[in-house]
């Protein structure tokens, strides 16, 4: 319960702030991208994931195949190739649910 008055031991402010665990700040895969993002089945998953990431197909192509995955948000202006980028600057990796 937080909100009852207790007792830590000094050595408990040593500890690093969050912030400081944790410097790579993501908000997660947004809603609006679940059609690209997710799916029970990790081949098709790894291949469009894989056809986003292909130099060899343009941007056009690729918002022709899906275009959830082209479109910019309206809170942050990001595309997905920055939040999958980010996914994987943490060490995360693509995953298909159980």
């Amino acid at each position: 319960m937080p909100f009852l008055r207790t007792v830590v031991n000094e050595k408990w402010f040593n500890w690093p702030a969050l912030p400081d665990l944790f410097s790579v700040r993501f908000h997660g895969v947004l809603t609006n991208r679940d059609a690209f993002l997710v799916d029970v089945h990790l081949d098709r998953l790894r291949g469009r994931v894989g056809d986003y990431f292909d130099s060899d197909l343009s941007h056009e192509e690729i918002e022709r195949r899906y275009p959830s995955a082209m479109r910019s948000t309206a809170r942050s202006g990001c595309h997905l190739k920055f939040a999958i980028a980010q996914l994987v600057h943490t060490g995360m990796s693509l995953c298909s649910a159980p």
